[in-house]
């Protein structure tokens, strides 16, 4: 039973660290996988979806990848912590 283990994290430098705004987990915010929370607008695009994110404004909130990966699976975060999709369950 091995688990998959997060590189260390060290090495990186002050500035580019942050906790995860799910789990607390403290990442590399330059980190393949790692996401920042934005808000902005999405352009629809001629064949369907949205391709760009215009008037982007970075909020300097980040989610590890396993994170991302829960959440794309439609895990639903306790409201303890802050809802970054703006859903509310009452």
């Amino acid at each position: 039973m091995s688990a998959k283990r997060r590189p260390p994290i060290a090495h990186v430098p002050l500035k580019d660290r942050a906790n995860c705004d799910q789990c607390g987990e403290l990442v590399d915010t330059r980190a393949n996988g790692v996401g920042e929370v934005v808000h902005g607008v999405a352009i629809n695009r001629q064949q369907g979806g949205a391709n760009m994110i215009a008037l982007m404004e970075r909020q300097h909130r980040w989610l590890c990848r396993p994170c991302i990966d829960l959440r794309k699976r439609g895990h639903k975060w306790e409201q303890t912590k802050l809802d970054l999709f703006g859903e509310s369950d009452g």
